[in-house]
C-alpha cells in the first residue's frame, strides 16, 4: 500500500484538464513511489459479521496476469482465460439502468463458502477515468444518483453486486501481526483451505496459465527459493502460509529481514541484468512497497505449482464507527496483492505486504456519507415500474 496511484504516482492530464488521478492496466517495479491524500472514492458496503460488526473487503480494479521481463511490469492480459472481470465502465450506464453479466459467477469456478455482497460506490471528481471498483467477482451494476450537495466531491455513483467468498475479508488477507482476533479469523480460513490437497480437478490449460513462470536465471533462482521455503508444506494452503511467513521472518540479530518502504531505490549494482529491481528486492535489499511483495509472492507461488495472480485495487480499512458500513478510499490506499485459486473455493485474496503504518492509516478523517436521495421507483432489468 501507500501508493499515490497504481500507475506512476503523478496526476494524469489525459482528460485535458489536469489534476485527475488515473488508474492503469499495468504496474511497474519502480524506484520510488509517492503518497497522496486525494480522495478516490467512498462506499457503503453491506457486509457484516454475525455479531453485526463491519466486515470490510478489498476493492479490485484489475487482475494483471502477464509479466514483462524487460520492463519489470505486470500487465493486464485481454486474453486472460475464463475472465471473471466485469468489463463495464459504470459511468457509461444510463441512470437507474442495470447491467448484469453472470460470466464472473460462472468463471469464478467457486461453489463453497460464497455469497452475494452489495455496495454503493461513489467515485471522486478527482478520478478522470475509472473502470469498475468493487469486491472480487462483481456481476451486476446499476447507476445511482449523487445527491446535489455532493456533486462537487463525487462525479458518479453506482450500486454493485459481487459473488464473494465468505473467506475473503480485509481481516484475513494481510499479515495481522499480533492482533488475536485477526489471527483467529486467518486460522479458521486456513483450516477450511487445507481440505484442498492438490489441483488435479482444475482444467489443465487454466492451471498452466496461472502457474507459468518467465524464463531466465532470475526466475530459476525464484523457483529454487520458493521450493526451499515451502519444503515442509503439505497442502497448497500451507505453501501460501510458508511464503507469507518468509516475508515476516527475523534475522539472527532480531531485526526483520524484510521492510516496507516507498523508496526502495535503484539496484545497487549497475551491472545487474534485466530483472534488477525484483532481484534486488528478493535477494539483496529486502525493501519495497506492495508491488514488490505482490509480485514476488505471485511468482513464488506459481513456481511451486500454486495458481496465483497479481491484483490491483484498494486496501480497505475500517477506521470509523460513526458511519457503520461506510469506507473512504484515498490514493494512498491504492494497493497490489496476490489472489490464489483453490478448487471449489475460487480466487481468494492474500496480501503479503508486511505491516506498515502508511497502509493502515488514512491521511484524512472520513467525511460525511453522500447518502443518495430516496428512490421512488423499483428498477428491474432496466424496466421502470410504479
Amino acid at each position: 500500500g501507500g501508493e499515490k496511484d497504481p500507475k506512476d504516482g503523478k496526476p494524469d492530464k489525459k482528460d485535458g484538464k489536469g489534476g485527475g488521478y488515473g488508474l492503469s492496466d499495468s504496474v511497474k517495479m519502480g524506484e520510488k513511489l509517492s503518497k497522496s491524500d486525494v480522495l478516490m472514492f467512498c462506499c457503503r458496503l453491506e457486509n457484516y459479521f454475525p455479531d453485526g460488526s463491519p466486515q470490510p473487503l478489498y476493492f479490485v480494479y484489475h487482475y494483471l496476469t502477464t509479466y514483462d521481463v524487460g520492463t519489470e511490469t505486470f500487465t493486464r492480459d485481454p486474453l486472460m482465460p475464463h475472465t471473471d472481470e466485469l468489463a463495464i465502465d459504470p459511468s457509461k450506464v444510463e441512470m437507474y439502468r442495470t447491467k448484469t453479466d453472470s460470466t464472473p459467477i460462472r468463471n469464478s469456478f467457486a461453489k463453497k463458502k460464497r455469497k452475494v455482497v452489495e455496495a454503493d460506490v461513489f467515485i471522486s471528481a478527482s478520478v478522470w477515468k475509472h473502470s469498475l471498483l468493487a469486491p472480487s467477482a462483481a456481476f451486476s451494476v446499476q447507476t445511482i444518483p449523487v445527491d446535489s450537495s455532493y456533486k462537487g466531491l463525487f462525479k458518479s455513483g453506482y450500486h454493485v453486486k459481487s459473488y464473494t467468498s465468505d473467506l475473503n475479508n480485509a481481516y484475513m488477507v494481510y499479515n495481522p501481526g499480533s492482533n488475536p482476533q485477526m489471527l483467529q479469523y486467518q486460522e479458521e480460513r486456513f483450516d477450511d483451505l487445507r481440505k484442498i490437497k492438490d489441483f488435479s480437478s482444475m482444467d489443465s490449460m487454466y492451471y498452466a496459465y496461472y502457474t507459468r513462470l518467465p524464463y531466465g536465471t532470475l526466475f530459476d533462482s525464484i523457483r529454487n527459493l520458493a521450493i526451499q521455503i515451502t519444503a515442509t508444506a503439505k497442502t497448497p494452503a500451507d505453501k501460501v502460509i510458508a511464503i507469507r511467513d518468509y516475508f515476516l521472518q527475523v534475522k539472527p540479530d532480531g531485526t526483520p529481514l524484510y521492510r516496507y518502504t516507498l523508496d526502495p531505490g535503484a539496484p545497487g549494482d549497475p551491472n545487474i541484468p534485466t530483472g534488477g529491481m525484483l532481484r534486488e528486492f528478493i535477494f539483496k535489499s529486502h525493501a519495497g512497497y506492495c508491488t514488490y511483495y505482490a509480485g514476488a509472492s505471485t511468482l513464488m507461488l506459481q513456481a511451486v505449482g500454486v495458481p496465483a495472480r497479481f491484483t490491483t485495487g484498494f486496501a480497505t480499512v475500517d477506521r470509523s464507527d460513526k458511519n457503520r458500513g461506510w469506507y473512504w478510499f484515498y490514493a494512498s490506499q491504492a494497493h497490489a496483492w496476490t489472489q490464489v485459486y483453490f478448487p471449489e473455493y475460487g480466487w481468494l485474496d492474500f496480501d503479503m505486504t508486511i505491516g506498515s503504518e502508511d497502509m493502515n492509516e488514512a491521511p484524512k478523517p472520513d467525511g460525511t456519507p453522500p447518502v443518495p436521495p430516496p428512490q421512488p421507483w423499483l428498477i428491474v432489468d432496466g424496466v421502470v415500474t410504479e
